[in-house]
């Protein structure tokens, strides 16, 4: 009896070992489904996340070609406008140039027949600031070696007032133009311009061109009251002259003419040579430690004090 039942469960086991076998295998064929499915939802999610990505970089990129606007005041697009902090927002290059206009008007002096030459000019920051300010000139001549720069100058700012002026300067320069074949030259008549501006210039070139310029600025200054506001790196307790010092400033440089530092002894002596005279001297004007100078023909009277 016993083994009549032992008989007939074994016998209706081994019918249902086919069921359960064929079970297993539909149950870890699904599970294969759902891993591959796993799979491909995870790369499929991927490859959402990278287009998502090129596509908030594409938006930012196309944010960065565009013109910009602070306080209605047209700002050029952040692509041509590397300078970090003075120009990383619409805003900070908004106030940046107003700085620059609020320094020539205080300290110098703007009226209806100031005319004033910009070398270095970039893209406009001090006539966007001038404008801004509704600073009163006579002539602006902003010059460049970037001739992409120049370029948007010329299609915004000179269509918006007839008084703006901008010329590519093709003179060689290691670090912004280092394909430049022209030498210095303006033609400009002698003892004509009331402001020569140089901001982070001096800062970018090696001594040769410095002296040229400084020889350039002194033709160009009138004997009567011209003035020039430039820029340049300078320390005491330093070589005359060092290209990328490892320990002045507050980062790093990198690349040529990133940093000429100057000691400050033979930076003035420069000036003297070129037959001009230091009228006022302005430590940290910005925040990578250059130091501003107001120039003046020598044996003139400035008119700053």
């Amino acid at each position: 009896m016993i083994k009549d039942r032992l008989r007939t469960v074994i016998e209706a086991g081994l019918r249902l070992l086919p069921v359960a076998r064929s079970a297993y295998a539909e149950r870890d064929a699904l599970r294969d489904r759902l891993l591959s499915t796993d799979a491909k939802l995870a790369e499929v999610t991927a490859s959402l996340e990278t287009q998502i990505f090129r596509c908030q970089n594409f938006e930012i990129e196309i944010a960065r070609r565009q013109n910009r606007s602070w306080n209605d005041v047209l700002i050029p697009p952040a692509e041509i406008t590397p300078c970090g902090h003075l120009t990383e927002t619409a805003e900070k290059f908004y106030l940046s140039a107003c700085e620059e206009a609020d320094r020539l008007s205080a300290d110098i002096g703007l009226n209806s027949e100031t005319s004033i030459v910009d070398i270095g000019c970039g893209v406009g920051r001090l006539p966007i600031g001038i404008i801004a300010r509704r600073a009163p000139f006579s002539h602006y001549l902003g010059i460049d070696v970037d001739s992409v720069r120049i370029a948007w100058c010329r299609k915004y700012l000179s269509a918006q007032d007839p008084r703006l002026h901008f010329q590519v300067m093709d003179m060689h320069n290691a670090r912004y133009n280092p394909l430049g074949r022209e030498p210095l030259k303006l033609d400009l008549p002698p003892s004509s311009i009331d402001i020569v501006y140089l901001y982070s210039v001096f800062s970018h070139l090696v001594e040769e061109d410095s002296i040229a310029y400084l020889s350039l600025i002194r033709r160009l200054l009138r004997r009567d009251g011209g003035v020039c506001f430039a820029t340049a790196f300078v320390a005491d307790g330093v070589p005359p002259v060092t290209e990328n010092p490892a320990n002045f400033g507050p980062f790093p440089w990198v690349g040529p003419l990133h940093c000429v530092l100057y000691e400050r002894s033979h930076w003035l002596k420069l000036i003297e040579l070129s037959g001009l005279q230091v009228f006022r001297e302005v430590p940290l004007v910005n925040t990578d430690q250059q130091t501003g100078y107001y120039l003046a023909r020598r044996h003139a009277c400035g008119p700053v004090s």
